[in-house]
């Protein structure tokens, strides 16, 4: 302040001295002709003016500089912003969760090509469809609708139990559920509950299993499963692992009323009917920390039946992710893409091959492989290196095997070779009919578990060949999906080993 004070009075010494000066000195003129006035206004006025003008240039460049400084922060602050929103989009698109565990039960129309997968945390129990199985089915052909659960009841305690032996800490997860629409949520998710509660009662010792209806979840299957059930672990970050379950029987609903074969078989194949789960668990499950006092104290006294339930499920989730972190991973479950076909798209093949090849450049990327140029830009292309984020692809940069339902033979042409340009162009050497599995040939139609089944063999044919696998579904012709499966890391396989030993 007085160090600006003094600035100011110099200023105005230093101009009302040259002024004087220059008025004397260098104009001469007569001030006998002058005024007292007019004398003082000459000598006074001028200086002033100076010094008022310096001040209003210093005040004016003063605000120049602070709204240069306003904006250069400003500025930063968006580079700043945008930066953290880039890398959370990133890690969001790097994001992925890890398959543990498969348990599948199906009639499938050519289940033999599967049996050669002999996995030590996979159960395969697959038969062809036969019209005189009355037995099987009669319970399904009695159920209603929308109690249809328990036509499934003894399939889905089969299944799950066999999951459950796998680890039998996961009996403590979450259910998420993909079945009919027709089937009512509230029913599900007491039969469901019921068949838990059972096989719990089985199991010795008993575990802790909090009996809680919310422990029974629909998983929305929008656009792509992979993103379905990243969204499960997303929405609850505490979750160390779920169950995935889906069941649908097409077939005893061609049964039921008595229709023989559709067109839609061409695409989706005939129909079949299964039970699925799947034990996943998200990316990096690690042990909890060591709950501090405070934490310890919080339900000290008398907790309310609130707090109860919250400790017993932090207890029963802190034992499930110790044994689940022991029980190895299969594959890493990349994040998808998908997109919404135009109807002329899956008619016109150059149309579907540029959807396909830029799904699955982003597929890429979502699975942490440096995208290439292609053999339409004509550069010869080493081996890319692998990023430091891609957990699943540090040793492999190429597509081992092609997971798709493309239809069955008479109509699959243009979709299969769309997507077979689409992965030349994108420098993946994966043959589509010797290296892939068409589930509409292989599987045939599981009605709404058609995702869920494709999702469960790309863990299993990723974990079979130790290579990524691209998994490519076909919604009729809405959209497509992609995705890919990758096995994990070798250092999350050394971990697991470690403590296993």
């Amino acid at each position: 302040m007085i160090i600006s004070l003094l600035s100011n009075v110099l200023v105005l010494f230093v101009a009302a001295v040259a002024w004087i000066a220059i008025l004397w000195f260098g104009i001469g003129l007569n001030f006998a002709r002058w005024s007292a006035a007019a004398l003082i206004a000459m000598h006074v006025v001028p200086p002033l003016l100076t010094w008022g003008g310096w001040r209003l240039l210093r005040q004016w460049r003063r605000e120049d500089r602070e709204k240069e400084d306003e904006a250069a922060t400003k500025r930063q602050a968006s580079m700043e912003a945008a930066q953290l929103r880039h890398e959370q989009e990133h890690t969001i698109r790097r994001s992925h969760c890890e398959c543990r565990a498969i348990v599948m039960r199906a009639k499938a129309l050519a289940p033999e090509t599967l049996f050669d997968i002999d996995l030590p945390n996979v159960v395969l129990q697959l038969a062809q469809p036969k019209g005189d199985e009355s037995d099987v089915f009669e319970a399904m052909r009695k159920a209603d609708p929308v109690l249809a659960v328990d036509g499934f009841a003894p399939l889905i305690y089969d299944t799950l139990q066999h999951l459950y032996d796998k680890c039998p800490a996961s009996i403590a997860l979450p259910i998420y559920v993909v079945a009919s629409d027709q089937m009512d949520m509230a029913q599900m998710s007491a039969g469901l509950g019921r068949i838990r509660k059972e096989i719990a009662e089985a199991m010795e010792p008993v575990p802790t299993v909090p009996n809680d209806p919310a422990f029974i979840r629909p998983l929305r299957v929008d656009g792509n499963i992979a993103d379905a059930v990243l969204s499960a672990f997303e929405d609850d970050s505490a979750l160390p692992g779920a169950v995935i379950l889906a069941f649908d029987s097409p077939l005893v609903q061609a049964q039921k009323t008595g229709s023989g074969a559709t067109p839609q078989e061409r695409w989706a194949g005939p129909p079949g009917q299964c039970v699925i789960a799947l034990l996943m668990t998200p990316a990096g499950l690690s042990p909890l920390p060591v709950q501090s006092r405070q934490d310890e104290n919080r339900f000290s006294g008398r907790p309310s039946a609130e707090q109860l339930v919250i400790k017993l499920l932090a207890e029963t989730y802190h034992a499930a992710r110790e044994q689940l972190i022991e029980l190895p991973v299969m594959a890493q479950i990349r994040r998808g893409t998908a997109f919404a076909l135009k109807p002329e798209a899956p008619a016109r093949p150059p149309a579907l091959h540029n959807v396909l090849s830029t799904l699955l450049r982003r597929a890429k990327a979502h699975a942490g492989w440096p995208d290439q140029p292609s053999i339409a830009d004509g550069e010869a292309v080493d081996e890319p290196a692998a990023s430091d984020n891609a957990a699943g692809a540090e040793d492999k940069t190429d597509c081992g095997w092609l997971i798709h339902n493309a239809g069955s033979v008479g109509v699959m042409g243009a979709r299969l070779a769309a997507t077979a340009t689409a992965m030349t162009h994108h420098k993946m050497n994966v043959d589509p009919l010797d290296n892939a599995t068409n589930v509409a040939i292989v599987l045939g139609d599981f009605g709404k578990a058609n995702s869920v089944g494709m999702l469960a063999l790309s863990a299993m044919q990723s974990a079979m060949l130790k290579q990524p696998v691209l998994c490519t579904e076909f919604n009729q012709d809405e959209s497509v999906a992609i995705f890919f499966a990758v096995p994990p890391s070798e250092k999350a396989l050394q971990d697991v080993m470690q403590k296993a030993a």
